[in-house]
């Protein structure tokens, strides 16, 4: 059995076999790397925030769903978004990919499916672990549609998802203001019969109040029964007149004349005798005072009781009728609360009624609010992280990768010859070979000197 030693020496003596082997799997790897096609990959990243908080919900501290990359890598791949990714293709694009549909399509598949099929076979969606970032990688024959399939495939995303999530609640906000219609209905029919219950019977929700005023208008009744019962039974009016006579002017005037005449006559007395002319005079001049002050005081007296009379009677009149008004206010207040103690139930009834249809509007407005606010909430957990870019080099065929390869390959198959000639026309290279094939020690190793070329020869002699 040859050693690894003997072997290295066959490949070695073979070594042209090897280099020729070797640069023919080199050349032929060549050709195919220069007419082989291209592929370029270019690749958009996506950011997931799971724990985004939405403006619509109060509590927002409940359990997060982190974990969830590999179901959006799914929707990445889902018909919707592919169907994005269609509608996003110019027309001059779409024309160069009928026209492949038209030279590779054999079995008569629809354009459409054919075409999604094709942008699907050209998209890999890769996940980074523990993390929140996800790769949209396209594969293209050219770097610049690459990058644009990339990106088509991020932007239709993101417009899925948003679709996914405002979708719901624009369609359920329309819902609501389809209903919030019947409701507002119910709401003024509810508001008519309560109020055509309230001018029917003059019914009021507040009975208290309603007691309230039949109580204060009872008082106030009594209060003028009182003052009409005064009136009525007032005295002192002659002494009242004679008094207010003495306050008149023209009273005051003869009173002021007759106490000075009444004077002059006392001095006249006193220096004059009885029978002097002009204490006759001034006397009967006195009487004459006395008798109009006497008549002015009686008339000014009947003038002032026979008003203080009329007053008393007009005022006793007022008083009575004000409290023949308020014996009717009474009693109709308290007929009123009788006929509203016996429809108070309906009144509850009605208000109820109204109450609930108007918290049953006022629910459908604020839920109609929040969904259409929901609806118009951009999409805050997903975003485009990286934009595709052109590459610069393509992903396939891998040029460096492919000449080790070939390299490789040539010198295993090189050596693989080599040691095949060698068992075809096996030869004596090694002292091991020698003592295996005779059975006895190799003594020495003879050095024979090399034959000098012939032309080297005969130059040194001449």
């Amino acid at each position: 059995m040859r050693s690894l030693t003997d072997w290295f020496e066959v490949v070695w003596f073979r070594r042209k076999v090897v280099a020729i082997i070797t640069a023919v799997i080199v050349a032929l790897m060549a050709v195919y790397l220069v007419f082989a096609p291209r592929t370029y990959q270019a690749s958009a990243s996506l950011y997931f925030d799971k724990s985004a908080p939405d403006p619509l919900k109060s509590d927002n501290n409940g359990p997060q769903q982190d974990n969830r990359l590999a179901t959006e890598a799914e929707v990445i791949r889902s018909s919707k978004v592919v169907q994005r990714v269609v509608q996003a293709i110019p027309a001059a694009e779409r024309k160069e990919y009928e026209a492949k549909w038209g030279s590779q399509s054999k079995s008569g598949q629809p354009f459409d499916d054919w075409l999604r099929a094709k942008l699907l076979s050209a998209i890999s969606v890769t996940t980074q672990a523990d993390t929140k970032v996800l790769a949209i990688n396209a594969v293209a024959a050219e770097p610049e549609k690459a990058a644009e399939l990339a990106n088509r495939f991020a932007t239709g995303y993101v417009d899925a998802q948003r679709e996914l999530s405002t979708g719901p609640a624009q369609a359920y906000a329309k819902f609501l203001s389809g209903n919030m219609s019947a409701a507002r209905k119910d709401v003024e029919r509810a508001e008519g019969a309560l109020s055509s219950f309230v001018k029917a019977t003059g019914i009021s929700g507040d009975t208290q109040a309603s007691a309230g005023a039949l109580a204060a208008t009872v008082s106030q009744l009594a209060g003028s029964q009182a003052a009409a019962a005064g009136a009525a039974n007032m005295g002192g009016s002659d002494a009242q007149g004679v008094a207010d006579a003495q306050n008149t002017e023209t009273v005051q005037r003869l009173s002021t004349e007759y106490a000075t005449k009444a004077a002059q006559v006392s001095q006249y007395e006193a220096t004059l005798g009885p029978n002097h002319p002009t204490l006759q005079a001034a006397e009967a001049e006195l009487a004459t005072i006395k008798a109009r002050l006497n008549a002015e005081r009686r008339s000014a007296t009947d003038a002032f009781v026979r008003s203080r009379q009329a007053a008393i009677a007009a005022e006793s009149a007022a008083a009575a009728a004000r409290a023949g008004q308020l014996q009717s206010a009474a009693n109709a207040q308290r007929s009123q609360l009788v006929e509203m103690s016996s429809n108070l139930g309906k009144f509850a009834t009605l208000q109820q009624d109204l109450a609930t249809a108007q918290q049953r509007y006022n629910d459908l407005s604020s839920r109609a609010s929040q969904m259409q606010l929901r609806g118009a909430l951009p999409l805050a957990n997903v975003s485009q992280l990286d934009t595709a870019k052109a590459p610069d080099r393509p992903t396939s065929p891998k040029v460096g990768l492919l000449s080790m390869l070939a390299v490789m390959m040539g010198l295993a198959i090189g050596a693989g010859v080599a040691i095949l000639l060698e068992y075809l026309n096996p030869r004596v290279r090694t002292l091991a070979n020698v003592e295996k094939l005779i059975g006895v020690p190799v003594v020495a190793r003879l050095s024979l000197p090399r034959e000098t070329p012939r032309m080297l020869t005969d130059a040194s002699a001449n």
